[in-house]
């Protein structure tokens, strides 16, 4: 018969496993579209960033 700590590191273990699992899973359902999205977005940003720079240089 296991002790109390052995099942509770049992549990724990599984736990983790199934964490990993979610984690796996919820990688896979991004699809290439939110990718895209993301891309876009990042692309933005940068745009963004370098006309506040331009803005900057133009108020000195």
């Amino acid at each position: 018969m296991k002790t109390i700590e052995e099942l509770n590191e049992e549990i724990t273990k599984i736990n983790s496993q199934i964490l990993a699992l979610k984690r796996k899973q919820l990688y896979k359902t991004i699809t290439d579209e939110e990718e895209t999205d993301l891309d876009r977005l990042n692309k933005y940003a940068m745009v963004l960033e370098e006309r506040i720079d331009q803005l900057r240089e133009e108020a000195r």
